[in-house]
Order: C-alpha cells, then sequence, then structure tokens
C-alpha cells in the first residue's frame, strides 16, 4: 500500500500533467525547427576552425542533444513514463490504453471527467482513485520532487 499524497504535492503533480500537452507542443515545435533550420555539416564542408567553439559551429545532433537535456523534457518524459507504467497489472491492451486515457482525463478536468463519466468498468471507483495517487506520486518521484533536505 502506498502512503496518501499530501495536498500540495497532488496539486504539484496534477499541474505537471495539466500542463503536459502545451509542454509538449511546445517542445515538439522547438524540436522540429532545431531540426529543420541548420544543416548538419557534412564530410565534405568541414566545420569552421577557430580558437573559440560558437553556436553556429555546433551541430544539429549535439542541439537536439542540448534539447533532450532541459528541464522542460525530463517533466514531459515523467508524464510519459508514470503513464506507461500506470495499469501494467491489467492484461490487456485496450482496457490498459482506456485506463491510461481515464487517467490523464480525470487529472486534467475531474469536473468534466468524473469516474462516472469514463467508462472504466473493469475497475471499481476506489481502485482507480488508488491508481491516480500513484499515478500522481510515480510523476513526484520520477522528478525527485521532495528529494532535497528540509
Amino acid at each position: 500500500m502506498t502512503e496518501k499524497l499530501g495536498y500540495y504535492d497532488r496539486q504539484i503533480a496534477l499541474w505537471h500533467v495539466r500542463a503536459y500537452q502545451s509542454r509538449k507542443k511546445a517542445f515538439n515545435t522547438l524540436r522540429n525547427s532545431v531540426a529543420a533550420a541548420m544543416p548538419s555539416p557534412s564530410a565534405d564542408k568541414p566545420a569552421p576552425s577557430g580558437g573559440s567553439v560558437s553556436d553556429s559551429t555546433v551541430t544539429k545532433a549535439e542541439r537536439l542533444e542540448r534539447l533532450y537535456q532541459t528541464h522542460e523534457y525530463r517533466q514531459i518524459k515523467a508524464v510519459e513514463d508514470a503513464l506507461e507504467t500506470a495499469g501494467t497489472d491489467i492484461r490487456g491492451k485496450a482496457e490498459r490504453q482506456k485506463l491510461r486515457r481515464a487517467l490523464m482525463l480525470n487529472c486534467t478536468d475531474r469536473k468534466t471527467y468524473p469516474f462516472h463519466r469514463l467508462g472504466i468498468d473493469f475497475v471499481s471507483q476506489r481502485d482507480f482513485f488508488r491508481r491516480r495517487d500513484r499515478f500522481l506520486s510515480e510523476i513526484l518521484k520520477r522528478l525527485q520532487y521532495g528529494t532535497a533536505p528540509r
């Protein structure tokens, strides 16, 4: 049994879930602009040599690698990974996908998508909310939230 999430911890995790779609969209736009904006240096065109390295000599792969090291990407990845671990004990792939979609919808807007409107009759309401708390605590764990000494 997992320990109950505190109010503020739950709110922070919910904030990450609610910001997921806009973060993902902004990240994909930025990734596509980095990938399309600058040609990657080839063997027939050597990179300019000089004493210092500027942003113009950084390869496309290096820029993409920097992008994948950002805090925003870690936040996106934490939600995706926590969502991937949700419902692993459920056998059917369709039921797992339905549960994951229900978790995202309920966490995004619980008034529009309460439990009885989600159509997940293969889990009880109590089990669903336990799974939701586990999902939210998994996000916090992946973001290493609360690991700093107090």
